[in-house]
Formats: structure tokens, C-alpha cells, sequence
């Protein structure tokens, strides 16, 4: 399982350098106010200035413990999404392990085809522009 954390870093090390995109630039500034000294209020008024009907606190939240990353240090907010999606990507690896082994016809190759899954759900190349937008974060945290 670490092994597949380690090449999905390394399939998206090249990203971590990118540009802020999109919402990037309406989520993220904001946290320039909340920078310095850590005060319970002024999280939870961050954590809860979310947008939507839902707010997205869990993804406020994980953005306000990296406030100390805004605005030089974009990599730091790539890299957490990078490793999030290696821990959604061994998720589903460990949840088709579960399945496979329920299913008569793929027990005996119930490790292939949890990996294959897996394989196929980190590099599809749709999950891309939810790895490298910062605040597709939010997405990310749904699989969870």
C-alpha cells in the first residue's frame, strides 16, 4: 500500500509546481487574515466562511491549518492534495480487496484486480484537475 503512495507522488510531482487556478483565487486569499497567531475564533469564523449551501468546513479547515502556506508556498497546498489522493487511492484499493473477496469468480485474483481498480481510480486522467486545483481539495475529501 505505501507503494502505491509513493508512485501516485511520484505521477503528480510535476503538478505540485503549477499555478493557482480558478477558485484558487476567491478561496485562498483570505487566509492572509488569519496568518500569525493561531485563535480559536478566527478558525472557526474561516472554517465556517465556506461557500455553497454546505460550506465545506472540512476542506476550510484543512486550508486553515496551511494559512501559514498563502500565498508563497503553493506547493504545500498541491502536495496535501497529492497525498490525499494517495490515501483516497489505497482506500479504494483496500475497499475492492473487500469486494473481490466476496465474489466467488474473483477470489483468486482478488489482489489483481483491487490493484487494477486502484490503478485505473489514481491515474485516470480525469482525477488530474481534482489533484492540482488547490480547492478541488473539497472533492477530494468527499471520498472519504
Amino acid at each position: 500500500m505505501t507503494f502505491i503512495g509513493v508512485v501516485t507522488v511520484f505521477f503528480y510531482r510535476e503538478g505540485i509546481y503549477g499555478a493557482y487556478l480558478l477558485d484558487d483565487h476567491h478561496v485562498l486569499p483570505p487566509l492572509a487574515n488569519y496568518q500569525g497567531k493561531w485563535e480559536f475564533d478566527k478558525a472557526l469564523e474561516y472554517i465556517l466562511s465556506g461557500v455553497g449551501a454546505l460550506k465545506r468546513p472540512v476542506s476550510y479547515l484543512t486550508f486553515f491549518f496551511q494559512r501559514e502556506s498563502w500565498p508563497n508556498n503553493l506547493e504545500n497546498f498541491k502536495l496535501f492534495n497529492v497525498c490525499l489522493h494517495a490515501i483516497n487511492g489505497v482506500l479504494i484499493l483496500y475497499i475492492s480487496l473487500l469486494l473481490a473477496r466476496q465474489v466467488e469468480v474473483l477470489k483468486k485474483y482478488s489482489l489483481i484486480f483491487a490493484l487494477t481498480v486502484a490503478v485505473i481510480w489514481i491515474f485516470n486522467p480525469i482525477q488530474v484537475s481534482t489533484v492540482e486545483y488547490i480547492t478541488q481539495r473539497m472533492t477530494q475529501l468527499s471520498t472519504f
